[in-house]
């Protein structure tokens, strides 16, 4: 889903709006911002780069198929964990895994970027994806 439409964004969060609606339900003084804290929910946007940067993790880690690995490889420095990203020239190339991966992972902090174990990693990418999501997509500017 990485770098779809805006206006298919729109309508997934609408979805996801309508199921807080639903859970909100119980508990009417609660605002959807709220639902979605209480509830541990991300956002369509932090969602779609939480399942990116998870693959990438996982691909660092050797956990992913082997053909999603070959994809990725790090930069000339190993202590800071960057990954080498793709040259592209078009928006279709923009969203190819082997571009936006890269991309998105050498965006992160480096204590997230170091992490190998997963679960840690899921935890600590979820806390920061939920308190930096809007500014981290405004950094990477994600339709």
């Amino acid at each position: 889903y990485y770098g779809i439409s805006s206006a298919s964004i729109k309508k997934l969060q609408q979805v996801q709006n309508s199921a807080a609606r639903l859970v909100r339900s119980k508990n009417s003084a609660l605002s959807l911002e709220n639902v979605f804290y209480n509830c541990h929910w991300l956002r369509i946007n932090e969602r779609i780069l939480f399942k990116l940067l998870l693959t990438v993790h996982k691909c660092i880690n050797h956990t992913a198929p082997h053909s999603l690995c070959a994809l990725i490889t790090f930069g000339d420095s190993e202590r800071t964990k960057k990954l080498h990203e793709t040259k592209v020239k078009t928006k279709y190339g923009e969203r190819a895994f082997s571009h936006a991966g890269p991309k998105l992972w050498n965006l992160l902090p480096l204590s997230i970027r170091t992490e190998e174990n997963t679960v840690k990693f899921k935890s600590s990418l979820k806390s920061f994806l939920m308190f930096n999501g809007p500014e981290f997509t405004e950094k990477i500017k994600i339709q």
